[in-house]
């Protein structure tokens, strides 16, 4: 039987809200991941509900899943907006925002999205380094 971990949490729209959000994801890998994928999981968690929280009103709500013997993190982050995530066409140095979800494109195995009653909910999957890119 696999060892699988969870962490949920509502978190509000305030701006320090990606920084909290990071520190659990962490928290929840432990020692128990590699650097490589503790350095993604917090990179690709800040994008993710950085983009909520420009995107939506209110707080969203973070829904994270580490199974420990696949080395296998899926994090969900669901926002009050029913409005589609699309990476930008030709993001520029220049423009400030526009990036993250070229960044969750390049280093997420798989990510994605689906609408809720309620919104969506944007996620993304990495794997550690025991399993072998997707």
């Amino acid at each position: 039987m696999s060892d699988y971990l969870k962490l949920t949490f509502e978190v509000p729209h305030q701006s320090l809200t990606p920084a909290r959000a990071r520190e659990a994801v962490q928290t929840l890998l432990g020692d128990d991941a590699s650097i490589a994928m503790i350095r993604d999981a917090i990179l690709l968690t800040s994008e993710l509900v950085s983009n909520a929280l420009v995107h939506a009103p209110g707080a969203c709500v973070l829904e994270a899943r580490f199974e420990r013997d696949r080395s296998w993190l899926r994090v969900d982050v669901a926002d009050s907006s029913a409005r589609p995530p699309h990476p930008q066409e030709e993001p520029t140095v220049a423009r400030a925002g526009g990036h993250g979800l070229r960044l969750v494109d390049e280093v997420a195995h798989r990510w994605g999205w689906s609408p809720r009653s309620f919104g969506k909910v944007v996620w993304f999957e990495i794997l550690g380094a025991a399993s072998s890119h997707a």
